[in-house]
């Protein structure tokens, strides 16, 4: 099960940037997951789905959703969290392997 997600800040370069100009992403520090549900709320905008994404693609599931070995990638503007993706550190009780989907 996902226990942290953790916002590496010395890997940002540039905090004007998408998708760390996001509150959500830019307020991160370190998320800790406590149960096996996890709701994120807020408003459009805040960052729910770019953080959710962008934990997703590091796990390595699709970023259009599916599992680790079947993902879509049809746009672009998929890349655009690939910053995201390589400041995050997930840390796990016990990995699934390629258990899930997204």
């Amino acid at each position: 099960m996902l226990k942290t997600i953790k916002l590496m800040r010395e890997k940002v370069a540039d905090w004007e940037a998408y998708p760390f100009c996001v509150p959500a992403i830019r307020a991160l520090d370190e998320l800790v997951v406590r149960e096996r549900v996890c709701f994120f709320a807020g408003k459009n905008g805040s960052g729910k789905s770019t953080l959710l994404e962008a934990t997703a693609a590091h796990y390595g599931f699709g970023r259009e959703g599916g599992t680790r070995s079947f993902g879509g990638n049809s746009t672009e503007s998929n890349g655009a969290i690939d910053p995201l993706v390589k400041a995050l550190r997930l840390s796990f009780d016990v990995r699934t392997g390629a258990r899930g989907s997204f």
